[in-house]
């Protein structure tokens, strides 16, 4: 996960961080934009972590990331 940088106004996913074009915001976002972004990502973040948890706790978890990674062709 993106963190900001030490002191920084900006939440992680907009400050900037070792790879800059993946914190890059369209200029023409506006604040409420920004707002519903950050909440989209940190709802998709909820459920990501929720089900990397779910998975690894599973005790078939290696089968079920070797599956993943097949369907998706890694």
């Amino acid at each position: 996960m993106t963190t900001a940088a030490p002191n920084s106004p900006l939440p992680g996913w907009l400050a900037p961080t070792g790879c800059d074009r993946l914190a890059v915001v369209p200029p023409e976002m506006t604040e409420e934009q920004l707002r519903t972004k950050a909440a989209a990502e940190r709802y998709a973040r909820t459920w990501w972590d929720a089900l990397n948890e779910a998975v690894r706790a599973h005790p078939d978890a290696n089968q079920i990331l070797a599956d993943a990674r097949r369907r998706a062709g890694r």
